[in-house]
């Protein structure tokens, strides 16, 4: 008598062993404060970069939602998603209780619980080096970033164009102090059209199948709502469908405090 791999590996539990897939790239922070880019991660040039500009191809764009606590005391932040509609699993994050997963579900209903809850869009960038990096785009930023896609045409793609990234200064008012504070957004300019777009067509491609097997891992595993569940990664318990990527971020504050829930996207 024979059996399949994947009977034996649901007989055996082995599934509750395997690690989760992690697709490892060079990750692209902004600090708002000072107005600088900062790559970090193993690239081909093997060089850590900064700067106030950035020049590449956007390959490919995710959603996810955050929030920072303005007196520092607490982050949320979800997982990536291919879309607004996808399940969400939200994590609270305290110096006191680490990461804690606190609810799962469509956002509307997590904006129920968590209603300052903001979109923010993840992309995946082109280098010039040919390494694929990721930067999380949120606050005035993200608004910018929605004013860059709508000069797009209806056949014109992010992917057939370098995008290029600057620093813009911005002042708002403190809503407590009513002092004006100075913070620095994310600009985005059309640059020049890509010449090599088999190498863009085969970044996607590879992009594309790195993200799917870790949708794969997480669309028959999920979480139970919990408030009291102290834990460093999504507790795994009953399956549903959906597309769960863990996003790890280095916030440093919200680039003010601009409400984005309102813009069609």
């Amino acid at each position: 008598m024979s059996y399949t791999q994947q009977q034996l590996d649901e007989w055996s539990g082995a599934e509750n062993t395997r690690s989760a897939p992690f697709y490892q790239i060079p990750l692209i922070t902004f600090d708002s404060g000072i107005g600088k880019f900062y790559l970090s991660g193993k690239t081909e040039s093997e060089e850590k970069q900064e700067g106030d500009k950035l020049t590449g191809v956007i390959l490919k764009v995710r959603v996810a939602y955050g929030e920072f606590a303005k007196d520092n005391s607490y982050r949320l932040f979800t997982n990536e998603q291919n879309s607004k509609n996808g399940n969400f699993i939200l994590t609270k994050n305290t110096k006191q209780r680490g990461n804690q997963v606190v609810v799962q579900g469509l956002i509307d209903y997590l904006k129920s619980r968590y209603p300052n809850l903001k979109m923010r869009h993840v992309l995946y960038i082109l280098l010039p080096s040919k390494d694929v990096a990721k930067l999380t785009v949120k606050g005035k930023s993200f608004v910018n970033l929605l004013e860059y896609y709508a000069e797009f045409g209806v056949d014109e793609h992010t992917r057939d164009y370098f995008s290029e990234l600057g620093v813009r200064h911005e002042i708002y008012t403190d809503e407590k102090t009513h002092e004006e504070k100075e913070y620095y957004s994310i600009t985005f300019l059309r640059g020049r059209e890509v010449e090599d777009k088999e190498v863009v067509a085969e970044k996607i491609k590879e992009i594309k199948e790195a993200i799917e097997k870790v949708d794969e891992f997480y669309s028959v595993k999920s979480i139970q709502e919990t408030e009291t569940t102290e834990i460093e990664t999504p507790v795994i318990l009953k399956p549903v469908k959906t597309e769960d990527i863990p996003v790890i971020e280095e916030e440093k504050k919200e680039d003010g405090e601009i409400d984005v829930n309102q813009i069609p996207f």
